[in-house]
């Protein structure tokens, strides 16, 4: 009996370690102050996430600047696009307030006590004179393992634009699969009268479109999921 019980704890063992259920694919999210000193990222921190997979440990990070005068303004003040109005200094023109903003997201691999890059990625909105909008969608961001390799897909969705009226958003769903990178780019839907709507169209690039169906299914339900949303 003793025997039969081993064996079939072994073979169970088996069978995880195989489809790649075991508890090695936990994912946790961390804070902070478990990675400062020893993870490089720009920005804020936002969230972070780690899980073993076939790659080993693996850390997602994302994190976002604040919105700050770029170089459009800064060229603008830096020219005396100024006047002096009852002995104060008054920026005048647009150009002197336009805002620049980036998000960040990086992926580590931790194996013995190296830290690699494995990728990262990086996006902006820049010369906003208007109002500028640049939010994850997801956080934090989602993990799968559709194809069952015991390589963890991450699923980044986000939306961006520099806009003054109601207008559709740009709208991204970044997945890697270990380096390799998948895109679908487009624009969320608004309603512009009672039965008026603009945007939702949407492009996925060549690795989704040349790779697993079931990918393309997941970024399918994802983009019908948000496409909606608007602003905060």
């Amino acid at each position: 009996m003793q025997n039969t019980k081993f064996s079939l704890f072994v073979l169970g063992c088996i069978i995880l370690v195989f489809f790649g259920c075991s508890k090695d694919d936990k994912i946790d999210e961390i804070k902070e102050v478990d990675i400062q000193g020893v993870y490089n990222y720009s920005g804020q921190f936002i969230v972070g996430l780690t899980w073993l997979d076939a790659n080993g440990k693996n850390v997602l990070i994302l994190s976002k600047s604040e919105k700050y005068l770029g170089e459009m303004a800064m060229n603008a003040r830096k020219n005396h696009e100024f006047e002096i109005v009852n002995g104060d200094t008054s920026f005048y023109g647009i150009e002197s307030e336009a805002l620049d903003q980036e998000i960040f997201a990086y992926h580590y691999i931790k194996q013995g006590n190296g830290i690699s890059l494995l990728w990262k990625m990086y996006d902006f909105e820049k010369d906003c004179v208007l109002n500028l909008i640049l939010e994850f969608l997801e956080n934090p961001p989602l993990l799968t393992d559709l194809d069952n390799d015991n390589i963890m897909e991450s699923w980044i969705i986000y939306k961006k634009a520099c806009i003054s009226d109601v207008s559709p958003l740009d709208m991204k769903i970044i997945m890697h699969e270990g380096k390799k990178k998948y895109a679908v780019r487009g624009k969320n839907i608004v309603q512009v009268g009672v039965d008026s709507y603009h945007g939702g169209e949407k492009e996925f690039d060549d690795n989704f479109i040349n790779g697993e169906t079931r990918f393309v299914d997941y970024a399918e339900n994802l983009w019908q999921e948000h496409k909606n949303n608007t602003r905060d």
